[in-house]
């Protein structure tokens, strides 16, 4: 079987799109499929090269607007017979792009993963929701990863067609190893406190800001950030006229081996997201892989059918410092708690592994190719 993903960025850019993209991509191909993933560039010089056996075409692009690349390209896929499109939205170029490639020979056949839906981009979500309707009336099936992405006001003609599939993660890359030396930094900079990690880029929607409220309601609590983006510098001044600083630790974007160290190095993993655009959390999963509960927030997306409240962490309400404070003092102050909440988080993340799912998504292939 042929499979190409379309979507805007893949590996190494940092995201959780990308992240489960990939991770289903390398499985495919491990059980023997052709599987390629068609992205932007970073610029104007396009590349190609495989990444644990998924040939990855990189095509030029001219920059960004709204957060989405300009790469003109994009819109003549190179064709191969017989592929199955899986599109990952919402990225309206790929939806094109998908659109113009089913019109023409020689066949090929769509899967649609529907992420999110466009929430801040006002200006660009009419134009994509009609593409995306006729992409979706063309598509053999439409893939949601939890129950609530299917609620989407966009899929809700499509119904038959949906079928969810919880997103397959990497859960082996990250076992519990306190002896790791990026685990050791983290925990020699809090000392004896207690560390709450965030795991993310710096943008509107994460809740970072709602986050550093919250540590200034926890005078015990440290917090250790990974992670980069455009709200660096707001978010470091909001840190200082909050008094916090000190209890900060900014690591910035990290390799995946320090990111596995720095989920070492915690007690507890904090999703502070604020808005809906947040609508699974990967990083969730990570940080229950390597024995963290997780406090996360209800926005109403799959973000609380991953985070199970009471059994693997807690869910509080998005933009209450205040709850987010209450929920990190009982977990850091309950030993016991955290201990059980650990072992949940752990049982749970086996959930995402690839034994659980791959078969899964290959017979959605197989249909949608059928």
């Amino acid at each position: 079987m042929r499979v190409t993903h379309l979507y805007k960025r893949y590996l190494p850019s940092p995201g959780g799109v990308q992240s489960v993209m990939h991770a289903l991509a390398r499985e495919t191909a491990r059980s023997g499929h052709e599987v390629r993933a068609v992205v932007c560039a970073g610029g104007l010089r396009p590349a190609r090269g495989a990444i644990d056996g998924v040939d990855v075409v990189r095509l030029a692009s001219l920059g960004e607007l709204w957060s989405m690349p300009l790469s003109p390209t994009y819109l003549w896929l190179p064709a191969r017979s017989g592929e199955v499109l899986h599109v990952h939205e919402s990225f309206p170029l790929a939806t094109a792009a998908a659109l113009l490639r089913l019109s023409r020979p020689p066949r090929a056949s769509a899967v649609v993963s529907w992420h999110f839906d466009v929430v801040r981009q006002r200006a660009l979500a009419p134009l994509h929701r009609a593409l995306a309707a006729r992409l979706l009336t063309r598509a053999a099936a439409v893939h949601v990863a939890t129950d609530l992405h299917a609620l989407s006001p966009v899929l809700r003609t499509f119904a038959s067609k949906v079928r969810v599939i919880p997103y397959i993660v990497d859960v082996d890359r990250f076992p519990r190893d306190p002896a790791h030396p990026f685990a050791w930094i983290v925990r020699d900079w809090a000392g004896d406190a207690p560390v709450a990690l965030a795991v993310g880029r710096l943008v509107y929607y994460k809740g970072i800001d709602v986050l550093l409220d919250a540590l200034a309601l926890a005078p015990r609590v440290r917090l250790a950030v990974v992670g980069d983006g455009p709200l660096r510098d707001a978010l470091h001044d909001q840190a200082a006229r909050l008094g916090v600083t000190k209890r900060v630790l900014w690591l910035g974007e990290v390799s995946d081996d320090e990111l596995r160290g720095a989920y070492s190095g915690a007690d507890a993993f904090v999703l502070p997201s604020s808005a809906p655009t947040e609508a699974f959390g990967v990083a969730q999963v990570e940080a229950m892989a390597a024995g963290l509960p997780v406090i996360s927030t209800r926005l109403g997306t799959g973000v609380e059918r991953v985070n199970v409240d009471g059994q693997t962490g807690r869910l509080v309400r998005p933009r209450d410092p205040a709850a987010l404070a209450a929920a990190l003092g009982e977990i850091l102050g309950d030993e016991k708690l955290r201990a059980r909440l650990a072992a949940g988080a752990l049982e749970r993340s086996r959930d995402f592994s690839s034994q659980h799912l791959l078969e899964r998504y290959i017979a959605l292939y197989a249909e949608a190719a059928g």
